[in-house]
């Protein structure tokens, strides 16, 4: 009796250290801020310099947001952003981070199944940024309302939902037709299928706000 205590004794404390640095281990990393990092692999760049090799890795931690597919990267430190955007879309979330400098960084197809994980790391890092978060329309009408938010213009239904939104990096021309119609015209160099062309219907019921005229000086200020 007294070798078989002898003999336990030993390996109950040893089981008890390591089951007690086994949960204060992973205690520690759910309230250390430091230990939050996020990775999420396939995420598109909207800001990317070249289009068809837009998907990189995008990276979440303590100190930045940044995003990179080997060739080039994108950075934004945690404490320069002052908004963030986010849209449930059909392949994932779309991110958009605005920062000092009217800085402007958007990421599509961020996994919906880590949206918690997102939650928690906005909790502990970016609680003092404003966070809005966007609804798409998919009652497929055609008429709404054009908002231009930084360098995008929103095609919003019913006020509130995005039908479609458009990136004017690539606009290389905007022409009004009377004060009804206004053709916008993007960059056709890409090797990928993209939008050239679309043009929109300003009906003289609207124009008491805004003609064609006047939404194309506001897209060349």
């Amino acid at each position: 009796s007294t070798l078989k205590h002898r003999l336990y004794s030993p390996l109950k404390n040893t089981l008890c250290t390591f089951l007690s640095f086994f949960f204060s281990f992973f205690s520690t990393r759910e309230k250390n801020p430091r230990a939050m990092e996020i990775q999420v692999e396939n995420v598109p760049c909207l800001e990317a310099e070249r289009r068809e090799r837009s998907s990189g890795t995008l990276t979440l931690n303590t100190k930045r947001v940044e995003w990179s597919n080997g060739t080039e990267s994108k950075k934004v430190p945690l404490s320069e952003i002052t908004a963030l955007e986010i849209c449930r879309q059909p392949k994932g979330l779309r991110l958009r981070f605005h920062a000092r400098g009217n800085v402007e960084i958007t990421f599509l197809n961020f996994r919906e199944n880590r949206a918690e994980e997102l939650d928690r790391f906005l909790e502990l890092h970016l609680k003092n940024v404003e966070v809005n978060r966007q609804h798409l329309s998919v009652a497929g009408k055609n008429w709404g309302a054009l908002d231009f938010e930084g360098r995008n213009l929103m095609f919003k239904v019913d006020e509130t939902k995005v039908g479609f939104e458009l990136s004017l990096k690539h606009l290389t021309a905007c022409t009004p037709f009377a004060k009804t119609d206004l053709a916008l015209e993007f960059d056709r160099s890409g090797t990928d299928d993209c939008l050239t062309e679309i043009r929109f219907y300003v009906p003289p019921s609207a124009q008491e706000d805004e003609d064609a005229e006047d939404m194309r000086a506001t897209l060349s200020a």
